[in-house]
This record gives structure tokens, C-alpha cells and sequence, in this order.
């Protein structure tokens, strides 16, 4: 599929060909991954997407072999430009700083394929997610009948320009890593316990592991004194742009209130610098949830929020 969208050079219009077509190896993931490092410059810190979240959510399919077929893609010539990680109902937009004459393409491309039943009766649904500060798309979203809703996951950040704080834990706790080839069977129990219900399996762990940003000693992990694994994070690290991310932090509810989350994000950061990054960047549901106030206590600071944008199609309205 090919669409033609104007653009203006020196005041002079020209065309240019965006190509659709999905997702198909390893190649179009690498793309993807050079399409997120290579923006990333253009837009810091109000990153719409990090590797990390692309391993991360990839990971988490229950089937990603199928899945990512599903992946469109969009491309000027062979350069790839944008993409949508589809979701139920939902879609997350990467695209270019460059390109957005792609974005209503994108948009309109999500209306016709990714809307989801609402509920019987209720026609379709779909939502979009936005940065506040991204006025150039919420127009575009209020254009084509979106609604913000209230809902948004708050982005923070930290720059690591110096010596990170000591982390400090309570007698008998202690520090590490997930460097040995054991302790994965307690590390996804960890993560479960903590965010149920989760999702998180033992199969989608060993695949998060093999991701291309995924390194075992930046999966840390705190330790009790009669062996539990009481809380964790993993760090993804970023070496071309010197940031990294935090995802996920998550604390046992046994070990809660103890000063583990900030002692392993202390940790998190002394590591990282010792890497070179400069910037470390975390995501919290609200900005009064208990993660909100966790990092803002550690240092990171508000930068933008993701809110949910929503739209409501009439029962029996074609997709077109």
C-alpha cells in the first residue's frame, strides 16, 4: 500500500512516498531498534518509546512469533520511518521526528484495523496514547474525535551527573544481580507477587533475557535474610545515547516499607554510571501512586505524562 503526503522544502512542496507493508524478521526488529535509538536525540528527554520498552513488551507476548507478523511498518524507500505495537483495541505510534506527515497515515491505518468491541451492544472502541507535550498529535487526535480521559502514565527522569547516593539496606538484606544461570523460578514469583496479577511467566522471563538490551547484571535484585527474593528491577541500558530504563521496579508486598525499592534504584544508578549514562529515565501509573512518590524520593523528576486518548464508534459503523 502507498500514500503520497506533501511536504515543504525551502518553501517548495514535494512529495513523499510513505510504503506500508508488516512486519516480517529479525531485520524489521533491528530497523525498529535503530528507528527508536536514532530519534531518541531529537526528542530527549520526552521519548515516546526506549528499547526497553520494546524488548520488555515483546517479552511479554504470549506468542510473539505470531504476534509480531501483526507489526505494521512504515517506510520511506527502505528506511524505516514509524510503526505501530499493536495492543486490544490500542496501538503504540513510534515514529520519526522527521516524518510526522506519516502520523495521520498511522492513525488512519489503526482506525480501519485495531478498533475493538466495546462491549455488546456498544459498537467499537479504540485507544491512542499521546505525550502531553505533543501538541502537534493531540490536535490530531481531537481532529479525528478523540477524547482524553484522565488516565496517564507519568514519565520521569534523573540526570546521572554524579556520584550516585549509597544504597542502604536494612541488617541481613543484601544486593545482586542476576548473573548466575539459578534463582529464576524465585525471580518471576518475585515479580508476580508484586504486580498481581501478573502476567509474567517463566517462559516470558528466558525471552526477555535473550533481548538484544537485556544484560544479566543490570537485573537486580534484592535479597532477604532467609533467602526471598524481596524486591527487583531491570535496568536497560542504552550505550549509543547514554540513558537507560528502569522497567519494571517492583518490591514483594511482605518486604514493603523497608527501603528497598530506593536502596535497588541506588544501585540501579551507581552501576549505570559506571557505564557512562547520563540520563535515566522511569514510568509510574498517576502521579500520586506509590511508584510516583518512590522515584521523585530517589531523585527522578517529572518531565511529561502518556495520557489515554479514547474514541467510540456507533454499533454497525464501518471500519472503512
Amino acid at each position: 500500500m502507498r500514500n503520497l503526503r506533501a511536504s515543504v522544502v525551502k518553501g517548495k512542496p514535494f512529495m513523499t512516498t510513505y510504503t506500508q507493508r508488516f512486519y516480517r524478521d529479525e531485520a524489521d526488529y533491528a530497523a525498529m531498534r535503530r528507528l527508536i535509538a536514532e530519534s531518541y536525540p531529537l526528542v530527549a528527554p520526552h521519548s515516546t518509546m526506549l528499547l526497553g520498552d520494546l524488548d520488555w513488551w515483546r517479552a511479554l507476548k504470549p506468542d510473539a512469533v505470531t504476534f509480531l507478523p501483526t507489526v505494521p511498518l512504515w517506510f520511506v524507500g527502505e528506511t524505516l520511518v514509524g510503526f505501530l505495537w499493536p495492543g486490544e483495541g490500542s496501538a503504540d505510534a513510534m515514529l520519526h521526528p522527521h516524518h510526522r506527515a506519516a502520523e495521520e497515515l498511522m492513525l488512519a491505518w489503526a482506525e480501519q484495523h485495531l478498533r475493538h468491541p466495546a462491549a455488546e451492544g456498544q459498537g467499537d472502541a479504540l485507544m491512542q496514547v499521546s505525550l502531553e507535550s505533543d501538541t502537534a498529535r493531540n490536535e490530531l487526535l481531537q481532529q479525528h474525535g478523540f477524547v482524553r480521559s484522565n488516565d496517564f502514565l507519568a514519565s520521569h527522569v534523573l540526570e546521572l551527573d554524579g556520584i550516585p547516593t549509597a544504597p542502604t539496606l536494612p541488617p541481613g538484606f543484601a544486593l545482586g544481580d542476576m548473573m548466575g544461570d539459578g534463582g529464576w523460578d524465585a525471580r518471576v514469583e518475585a515479580h508476580r507477587a508484586a504486580f498481581a496479577p501478573s502476567k509474567l511467566t517463566l517462559d516470558k522471563y528466558r525471552r526477555a533475557r535473550q533481548s538484544p538490551t537485556y544484560r544479566p547484571d543490570l537485573d537486580l535484585v534484592v535479597v532477604a535474610p532467609n533467602g526471598d527474593l524481596a524486591a527487583f528491577c531491570i535496568l536497560w541500558l542504552e550505550e549509543e545515547n547514554r540513558v537507560a530504563l528502569f522497567e519494571p521496579v517492583g518490591c514483594h508486598p511482605a518486604y514493603q516499607r523497608r527501603g528497598l525499592g530506593r536502596a535497588i534504584l541506588y544501585e540501579g544508578l551507581r552501576r549505570l554510571r559506571q557505564f557512562g549514562v547520563v540520563r535515566c529515565h522511569v514510568g509510574s501509573w498517576l502521579d500520586d501512586s506509590p511508584g510516583a512518590h518512590l522515584y521523585r524520593a530517589a531523585g527522578f523528576r517529572l518531565i511529561d505524562r502518556f495520557y489515554e486518548w479514547h474514541k467510540s464508534y456507533p454499533p454497525g459503523e464501518d471500519a472503512g
